[in-house]
């Protein structure tokens, strides 16, 4: 368990430096329109006047609105761990920022430095969500409201300090989450079976999958689109296949065929295993999948110069979405190899270029493979 005293650890770094910079921008314009309302006041027409009013009004209201969610709803309530403790206190808050925030998951930070002498941090955070968590086997799937088991947000923060007092340094962060297969099925643990049998219960619980909708409905109002699933159970496995094959039914043949072009699931059924057997050149293959993905989906940074007043600023628009049927080895893999090519954009964009730190089998990376398997170990613990 995690918390923190002077950052929201619920929320991503894209999600509250954009939040921080809104702040500054309503701030301003606010100062500003009353600036211009004092200097103009008895200088133009009286209709002009009324519409200015109506204008300043208008953003006077929209900005109560984003400092009453800012104050009454801070956090992300799936990450917030104590929310069953601090729930009754929370309901008579009126400024909810009193409350400490915890969440479940792993922190890992490593420092280097550049052959420039440039020092940099990198973060890896993991937030476990509160809804449907359970014990391995017995929470699988998904249940009505569109949660499923095992959901974790995986956030990489890289950041390069900067040698000028008067800039921020630049930063950067990509996020992609993992969860289970989101469907009704089960498995009961036996003794017997080291790997119980896969038991499908879509058919009777939830035949239109608004369940399933539900969950990529919230994924689309979090993180926007595109969306990339990566599906990594067997193919030839009759044990997995049962749920694989009704997960390909429902996302391409179900909920890709209500949703408009842009917004279709980018669903893409990967067999590790058989790969490994099949290509000569693997993980290639994959590498070129996760790279397409991530040319899509992006990611967040963060850059200012000593020559200019003005940070650039690019977002990270769509999530790329892992699962396996336990959401654990396979999971991990592929997650650190997304990880790994979403860093070399992040490096380039701080603009840490250092040839011996972006050669895969460098010491650099076999540390960041490290934190993902730590990690992985940790959020496989319940």
């Amino acid at each position: 368990f995690y918390f923190s005293y002077t950052y929201d650890l619920t929320h991503t770094l894209q999600h509250n430096l954009l939040r921080e910079i809104g702040d500054h921008k309503a701030a301003a314009r606010h100062e500003a329109e009353e600036s211009s309302d004092s200097e103009d006041e008895g200088h133009r027409h009286p209709s002009s006047t009324t519409e200015r009013q109506s204008l300043h009004q208008q953003f006077q209201g929209f900005g109560y609105q984003e400092r009453w969610l800012k104050e009454h709803k801070p956090f992300e309530s799936i990450f917030l761990w104590n929310h069953f403790l601090i729930r009754d206190f929370y309901r008579v808050l009126i400024k909810k920022r009193w409350v400490m925030p915890v969440i479940y998951g792993d922190i890992s930070k490593l420092n280097f430095t550049t052959e420039d002498n440039k020092s940099c941090t990198f973060l890896l955070i993991s937030r476990r969500s509160r809804r449907y968590a359970g014990t391995r086997y017995m929470k699988r799937g998904i249940n009505e409201n569109g949660y499923v088991a095992n959901f974790v947000e995986v956030e990489q923060i890289c950041y390069a300090h900067s040698d000028h007092f008067d800039l921020k340094p630049n930063i950067s962060s990509f996020v992609q989450i993992r969860g289970s297969i989101p469907l009704f099925w089960m498995q009961v643990p036996d003794p017997l079976k080291p790997k119980p049998d896969i038991v499908l219960k879509q058919a009777e619980k939830d035949p239109e999958y608004m369940s399933t909708k539900r969950h990529f409905g919230m994924l689309l109002s979090k993180y926007s689109f595109p969306i990339y699933c990566f599906n990594l159970t067997k193919m030839f496995n009759a044990r997995e296949k049962i749920v694989a094959n009704e997960y390909n039914n429902c996302v391409n043949e179900t909920i890709n065929a209500e949703l408009p072009k842009p917004m279709k699931i980018n669903f893409i059924h990967y067999d590790v295993k058989a790969k490994k057997k099949e290509e000569r050149n693997y993980p290639f293959g994959l590498f070129a999948l996760a790279q397409k993905a991530l040319d899509n989906v992006g990611f967040f940074s963060v850059t200012s110069s000593p020559h200019k007043r003005e940070s650039r600023v690019e977002i990270q628009r769509g999530i790329i979405r892992t699962n396996c049927i336990d959401s654990l080895d396979r999971t991990n893999l592929v997650q650190e190899l997304v990880g790994y090519l979403a860093l070399l954009h992040q490096l380039k964009s701080l603009k840490i270029v250092d040839e011996s730190l972006i050669q895969m089998q460098s010491q650099f990376f076999n540390l960041i493979f490290e934190m993902y398997n730590k990690m992985g170990d940790v959020i496989s613990m319940q």
